[in-house]
């Protein structure tokens, strides 16, 4: 069904991915200072005076790690929002899509829309079931945490793929099936038509982080 092949490459040096054949998916590990992240980014000066309107340290290192993901991996760069929102890079022709949480930013890349998403394992996801699960989705009826934070995380990805304000997880995005243990596929409704995506996942401690293959 999926002849894909995953190719994993970890480098230990000043961040750490993985990469598949079909899209380039950046991890960084947010462990560093912001101090620290300073210095590996161009235009220090420019990203400080940003940085320095938030007060949360964990806003800056996201604010710091997601361009340097891109400044290592694409090099020099000005990401921009499209008239859907979703990021891109001027004058790159890259379609790009950035996710992080408190331990991990993560970026995706390809030369179409795509879309990168990732959770933690957490009980909260059954107070906010509600919000994001429907009748068609094959998880409807269970209460299994692991299950509906891996649910969670594949609609938000594949949301983001597109951009759209008018696309609702809930409403309009079901999770027709859970292929096999690395893949997933969604229909999302939208505007008068419907979209069939698949997405895979990796495991990254107990974080779930789901991206679009197509």
């Amino acid at each position: 069904m999926f002849t894909t092949t995953i190719n994993f490459i970890i480098r230990f040096v000043a961040m750490s991915f993985f990469k598949t054949i079909n899209n380039n998916i950046y991890i960084w590990k947010n462990d560093d200072t912001v101090d620290s992240l300073l210095g590996l980014i161009n235009e220090k000066e420019k990203h400080q005076k940003v940085i320095s309107k938030y007060k949360s340290e964990e806003r800056k290192k996201q604010y710091l790690t997601t361009r340097l993901l891109v400044q290592q991996n694409i090099g020099s760069f000005e990401i921009k929002k499209g008239n859907n929102f979703k990021p891109f890079i001027n004058n790159k022709g890259i379609e790009v899509s950035f996710t992080h949480n408190k331990e991990y930013t993560a970026l995706i890349t390809n030369d179409k829309p795509c879309g990168i998403d990732i959770q933690k394992l957490t009980e909260k996801v059954l107070k906010v079931k509600h919000k994001f699960i429907n009748k068609n989705d094959f998880c409807y009826h269970s209460n299994d945490i692991e299950t509906l934070s891996k649910a969670w995380s594949c609609k938000e990805a594949a949301f983001k793929k597109f951009g759209e304000h008018e696309i609702f997880l809930k409403s309009n995005i079901d999770i027709v099936k859970h292929i096999n243990s690395e893949y997933y596929q969604v229909r999302v409704h939208y505007d008068q038509e419907e979209h069939l995506i698949e997405l895979a996942y990796k495991t990254l401690g107990d974080n779930y982080l789901f991206y679009t293959i197509n």
